[in-house]
């Protein structure tokens, strides 16, 4: 196992905590103190919160809590990536997301003790999603990717032999 998979796997998750973090930053310096942005109608819109919680803000002022779980979290995804040498390029996508979301969203919290959150999405009047952001586009994305890989393809497909 030459430790390539991990390294783009890691890339992935850099460049993907990178540009959370350019977000971010855009909207702390453009949003903070001003009413909500529409962008497509009520359907999108950019409002800035901190979030000292998880969604919902379920949890908040447990920073502590949220930085030690995070942190579990990152080593457990690196374990998986050094672990899986040889599985599909999706896979790897999928654990870069998943891993550079949870850095991006640890850097705030480590930071600032709260989480930047600037995309507000509401399609549906009845439905209000959580205010997030792109370290959470991150997570939810390579959390669906990876569970529809897993449920899908056939281990021999996803899982490559060396």
């Amino acid at each position: 196992m030459d430790g390539r998979i991990m390294i783009v796997g890691m890339g992935i998750a850099l460049l993907w905590s990178l540009a959370d973090q350019l977000t971010k930053a855009w909207a702390s310096s453009t949003l903070s103190g001003q009413p909500s942005m529409d962008v497509i109608g009520h359907w999108l819109r950019f409002t800035y919160v901190q979030n000292e919680g998880a969604a919902f803000g379920i949890l908040s002022g447990q920073k502590w809590f949220f930085v030690l779980l995070t942190i579990a979290a990152i080593i457990f995804l690196l374990v998986m990536l050094r672990r899986y040498q040889h599985v599909h390029p999706i896979y790897i996508l999928a654990m870069g997301l998943i891993l550079g979301g949870a850095i991006g969203n640890l850097i705030d919290r480590v930071r600032f003790g709260s989480v930047v959150d600037f995309i507000q999405v509401d399609f549906i009047d009845a439905l209000h999603f959580p205010v997030f952001n792109v370290a959470d586009i991150g997570v939810t994305v390579g959390i669906f990717t990876l569970a529809l890989l897993l449920l899908l393809l056939p281990e021999h497909v996803w899982r490559q032999k060396p």
